[in-house]
């Protein structure tokens, strides 16, 4: 390899590769331009360079100086008052001016009027020169450190220079040998770190390097112009090209200079822009904290971002246009929420999401709907004030544990669906309903509007959501045609599943209980008991009750779920019990409590029994717990689910009727919305 043959300084290193780089990249200004920025550079209070050569031995002296107003053609400046200049004066020449100009410098060959221990006047060119600024580079990119990982070998650099596709590294002399055995015909990994802290990492080939006595420079090129973030799906969400058009600004993490660029297309993940090599240079992989996107100064949202791909679109002379794609990394979901409302108006005005909503409006839909019927009705009359209160923070308040869709015809409300934050990792369907003659229609157009949702937010992992389920009593089409109707084409337990439940109510005893009979507990549930009731359901259906429900492990309380409800104003509480005799499981008591009514069936807020034994288990000693548990609860009855139905059978539990329980594991959501839209093409043909 080549050799600088000189014992350069990191700084010197950098001094060398860029005086290099700007006498191939030189660029003339006129006098006009000069005369802007010199004023600018006055009004700004910034500085200039005055450069000297030494008579004698050629060393450079630079004196800092503040330029005064450059009113005609002529330059004044004034020395500091702390610099005796006499010396300067005598022993050195007046080379040139430096004027900063972001990443360029401009460069003035001074023509002096007159020059004293004061100060100086020189009259200005009428052109001048403009080259790349090393000194930008080495006040800014100088505060990146680097380091080359290949397998086991990692070694340190300092990053000198990039571009949108290459960069060149400074490694110590020390470190060389083992930068040597890197085998340069492999990728390695770069991380960029800014005081300590990773900001990303890139994958790179050497193209050469260029070995001095103290510092070796290399240069890399990117192995890739895209880096996926996310597991690629058939189904993605639209891209909207929106007017006006939306901008987004961010200081660059390497230097913090703001650059405000235009959006060309925007999704709920992600966005591009255009913009000319340089101006930000960007490159892939780099990860932008604080990024704001701007809709015509009416909207302003937060987020982190990820540079993920960049095209060239077009070359012009020496300028090159470049299209980079931003995968946004994290974003509040409040915001997130917004954007999703904005760009979901933009395909169809008469589908919202979580749009507020009058409640009065709401409250004649869910009853004129039939969705509140009379034995329904009954249940709420213990509690009106607070079952409208609890609705009030859901729907006007747009708490983040809970989610709407509407679907609207001249601006009546007439299909609704709704999903609630029930475990860790699932959110419950609920409330879906539609006015009669509508039912189908409205029904499926918010069915398909949740899956968009599924699209637009499964990648956030804020939102937790990794599985959807819901419950359903086995005569209503609807959800049997598409929740069963999918799980049996499906034929996967472990991406969709159904379970059956037997529903009835427990009523409070007024009499006080009996004793436990001998032998039997009931007691906080532990993980070994989790662990055998998975093997349990897991050879009786496998699919993902135990999942969707977060009853797969013991949870710190107050879990991540409660206390987001919590600081919603709202309740959502759950807790486990094992029913054993002589220390061995027969059964676990899921209880579930929240604000009464926040599901109308008062699903969440109700105990579900999973039987893993029936031996030894009867109706009375059921009852015995149930009773025990009942203190729990405000109101005088709530509900009870069995799981499996045939306990209940068996023992001679009454029930009421039945639930069907599905779930999907959203890793399987193409799947799904493929369904769906499978089922919208028949109904578009069948309509026409």
């Amino acid at each position: 390899m080549a050799t600088l043959g000189a014992d350069l300084s990191p700084n010197e290193a950098r001094e060398h590769y860029f005086n290099k780089k700007s006498s191939e990249e030189k660029e003339v200004a006129s006098k006009k331009f000069l005369i802007n920025k010199l004023n600018y550079v006055n009004f700004q209070e910034k500085i200039i360079s005055c450069n000297f050569v030494d008579r004698q031995n050629n060393s450079k002296v630079s004196v800092k100086i503040k330029p005064e107003p450059c009113i005609g053609n002529y330059l004044v400046g004034l020395w500091p008052k702390d610099r005796d200049m006499g010396d300067i004066i005598d022993r050195c020449g007046f080379k040139q001016l430096v004027v900063p100009d972001g990443t360029r410098n401009i460069i003035v060959e001074p023509d002096i009027r007159y020059i004293n221990n004061n100060g100086f006047c020189l009259s200005l060119p009428d052109t001048c020169t403009l080259t790349p600024s090393g000194s930008y580079k080495l006040n800014h990119w100088s505060l990146i450190d680097m380091q080359i990982d290949q397998g086991d070998i990692k070694v340190p650099a300092a990053l000198i220079d990039f571009t949108e596709h290459s960069i060149v590294l400074a490694v110590d002399m020390a470190d060389a040998e083992q930068f040597k055995t890197i085998d340069i015909e492999k990728v390695v990994r770069i991380t960029f770190l800014k005081d300590g802290e990773e900001l990303f990492e890139g994958r790179y080939s050497i193209v050469r390097y260029v070995s001095g006595t103290l510092y070796m420079s290399v240069i890399m090129k990117s192995e890739s112009n895209s880096v996926p973030v996310r597991v690629s799906k058939r189904n993605r969400n639209r891209r909207y090209n929106l007017t006006p058009t939306p901008e987004v600004s961010f200081k660059h993490p390497f230097n913090a200079r703001l650059s405000n660029l235009k959006i060309v297309d925007i999704s709920s993940s992600g966005f591009s822009v255009e913009a000319v090599t340089g101006n930000p240079q960007l490159i892939t992989g780099m990860i932008i904290d604080d990024l704001e996107l701007n809709f015509a100064g009416l909207l302003k949202l937060k987020c982190q971002v990820k540079v993920v791909h960049q095209t060239i679109i077009k070359t012009s002379g020496e300028d090159t246009l470049l299209k980079f794609g931003f995968a946004i990394m994290d974003i509040s979901l409040d915001d997130h929420m917004v954007l999703l409302e904005l760009l979901n108006q933009v395909d169809n005005k008469n589908l919202k999401i979580c749009a507020r909503v009058n409640p009065d409006e709401l409250w004649d839909f869910f009853f004129e709907s039939g969705f509140i019927y009379q034995k329904k009705y009954r249940m709420f009359l213990e509690n009106k004030k607070g079952i409208r209160r609890t609705y009030g923070k859901l729907y006007m308040e747009k708490a983040t544990i809970s989610r709407h869709f509407t679907c609207h015809e001249q601006d009546q409300l007439i299909g609704h669906m709704s999903t609630l934050w029930f475990s860790k990792d699932a959110w419950l369907i609920h409330h879906h309903a539609a006015l009669k003659g509508w039912s189908v229609k409205a029904g499926l157009e918010v069915l398909n509007l949740l899956a968009q949702f599924i699209i637009n937010v499964e990648w956030l992992e804020k939102y937790h959501m990794r599985y959807l389920f819901c419950y359903f009593q086995p005569e209503n089409l609807f959800p049997n045609y598409f929740f069963s109707g999918f799980t049996d084409k499906l034929n996967d337990p472990q991406k969709s599943s159904i379970d059956i439940f037997a529903y009835s109510y427990f009523k409070k005893p007024l009499h006080s209980i009996g004793e436990t009979p001998v032998g039997w507990t009931l007691e906080k549930a532990e993980q070994a008991d989790l662990d055998s009731l998975q093997y349990f359901y897991s050879n009786v259906s496998n699919g993902l009750l135990i999942k969707a429900l977060g009853i797969e492990t013991i949870e710190v309380k107050p879990s991540l779920v409660e206390s987001t409800y919590q600081k919603a104003g709202l309740t959502k509480e759950m807790s486990l019990w094992s029913l054993k005799l002589k220390g061995q499981l027969k059964a676990v008591f899921v209880l579930n409590l929240s604000d009464f009514g926040l599901n109308m069936s008062d699903l969440t807020n109700c105990i579900s029994i999973i039987v893993v034994d029936s031996t030894d288990v009867d109706k009375e000693l059921v009852d015995l717990m149930l009773t025990r548990l009942s203190v729990y609860f405000e109101q005088k009855k709530f509900p009870v689910l069995y799981y499996p139905v045939a306990f209940a059978d068996e023992k001679g539990i009454e029930y009421q009727k039945q639930y069907k329980m599905w779930a999907l594991n959203l890793e399987a959501s193409d799947d799904y919305i493929d369904f769906l839209e499978e089922i919208n093409k028949m109904s578009m043909e069948k309509n026409r």
